[in-house]
Parts: C-alpha cells; sequence; structure tokens
C-alpha cells in the first residue's frame, strides 16, 4: 500500500467537504480508507473524516443495491421485519450523522466499505451488517498525532 502522505490527505478530506456531492474520490482517499479498516486509527478528527465516511456509505449501500437488487420473496423473511430499502439507507445515515466520534466499530464498517462483496451478495444482509456497525453507542478517538487537536484527547 505504501505510506500514505497524511498532509494530502488531510487536503483531499478538506476539498471533499466543500464539494460533499462528489461521487469519486482520489485515490489517497481510498488507500486512507484501507489504512483505517487494517489499523482502526482515522488518525484526524472526526469532523474533518465524517463527511467523507457518510458519502463512501451511500456510495456502497446504492452500488450494492444496483448490483444485487432484491426479488420479491426476499424482502420477507420470517422472523424479520419486511425489509425496506430506503427506510434502513435512511436509518443508517441518520444513526451515522449521531456520531460525534468515530464509533468503535470504525474499523469493520471501512472493511465492509473497501469490500462490500466480500461476505455479502444481498443488499438485505449487507446493509443489516453496515446497520449492526453504525447501531453502537461507543466511540473512539484518533491516537494522539501531529493532526490531534486538544478537543479529540
Amino acid at each position: 500500500m505504501g505510506e500514505l502522505d497524511y498532509d494530502k490527505v488531510l487536503e483531499e478530506l478538506v476539498n471533499h467537504s466543500k464539494n460533499p456531492e462528489t461521487n469519486q474520490f482520489p485515490d489517497i482517499l481510498e488507500r486512507y480508507l484501507q489504512n483505517i479498516a487494517k489499523t482502526g486509527d482515522t488518525i484526524f478528527p472526526w469532523i474533518k473524516v465524517k463527511p467523507f465516511i457518510r458519502k463512501k456509505i451511500e456510495i456502497v449501500i446504492d452500488d450494492f443495491h444496483s448490483k444485487y437488487p432484491l426479488k420479491d420473496e426476499q424482502t420477507c423473511v420470517p422472523n424479520c421485519d419486511p425489509f425496506d430499502y430506503d427506510s434502513i439507507k435512511s436509518n443508517i445515515l441518520q444513526c451515522f450523522d449521531w456520531f460525534c466520534a468515530a464509533p468503535f466499530t470504525i474499523q469493520r464498517l471501512c472493511e465492509l466499505l473497501i469490500e462490500p462483496y466480500r461476505h455479502y451478495k444481498r443488499t438485505d444482509k449487507f446493509m443489516r451488517g453496515i446497520e449492526k456497525n453504525i447501531i453502537v453507542v461507543s466511540t473512539i478517538q484518533p491516537q494522539p498525532n501531529k493532526y490531534s487537536t486538544p478537543e479529540t484527547y
């Protein structure tokens, strides 16, 4: 993977926050996501990282749904509420928006975002996997580093 230029990552995170509607990310942000999946450390304060990860969640969920649309018989299964794509997507994003710091499941969440098809072939199961990593209450702070600010300790 090579060493990441964290100054460049921070610059791209700031650029993304100024243009949050973009669906394309520079390679360095994709590598940054892989780094979080590997280490569990966001490096930067959550306020800088959150918009990028939120947008990535949206894109990956939409792409997954396009690739694996659900058949009617898959939306209603015993012992589960009927699957409603829009409602669950909205709930996932709403829960994500509540975080003031990275969820303690950030490492697993990033693993799902970089390799969504590794363990899942159905949209409902993938979204429930994402949801389980977002409906947590514990958070973590990045390890102290030169990008830390007093409020992130």
